[in-house]
């Protein structure tokens, strides 16, 4: 595999943290452990490869900390999400992953964001994935952050809110009552 995996294991000590003895990589406003995004990339590879190629979501969970003086999410592990799932599409089911928050905080972990497969597709949402996202994160009462995998292009896309923007969309989208 070339591009995301090739950039991973040319990159330098500079800038990394480890944990557990794992470099991380950082992504937008994420950073992962390096095994792990390993892992990612080549299970979204596998499920990306015709001719039964299929988009995937993967829970992805981890733990704040502070590097250089800034609150950093730090993602060190992923459970896939159980879903229906074609080349074109796949469905984020809020019930699993709130199942899936419930678990994992008892270990003092927490979702850290969502990472999506697009087979044939670009890294880039589409409206189902965006519809998707706000309803996700509107249920879980925070922003996540989205990472969209283009195998065809090898590239990845990374989405998210600006901090109050979740709370902007709550706003405008309350239920007033009318009384005829």
């Amino acid at each position: 595999m070339v591009g995301i995996l090739e950039s991973i294991s040319r990159r330098d000590d500079t800038g990394m943290e480890s944990r557990n003895s794992s470099k991380l990589v950082f992504l937008g406003p994420l950073a992962f452990q390096e095994d792990c995004l390993k892992r990612i990339v080549q299970l979204s590879y596998i499920y990306s490869k015709p001719p039964n190629e299929r988009e995937t979501i993967l829970v992805l969970i981890g733990y704040a900390t502070i590097i250089d003086e800034a609150p950093i999410q730090i993602v060190s592990d992923y459970i896939p999400l159980q879903a229906m799932s074609h080349t074109h599409y796949a469905t984020i089911i809020v019930e699993d992953v709130k199942k899936i928050i419930k678990e994992i905080e008892k270990d003092n972990l927490a979702i850290v964001g969502i990472f999506h497969t697009h087979p044939r597709d670009e890294a880039e949402l589409s409206y189902d994935d965006i519809a998707a996202w706000i309803i996700l994160q509107l249920e879980i009462n925070r922003p996540i952050p989205l990472l969209v995998y283009s195998y065809k292009n090898n590239e990845l896309g990374l989405a998210y809110f600006k901090p109050n923007l979740l709370e902007e969309i709550k706003q405008q989208s309350k239920t007033i009552k009318i009384n005829p």
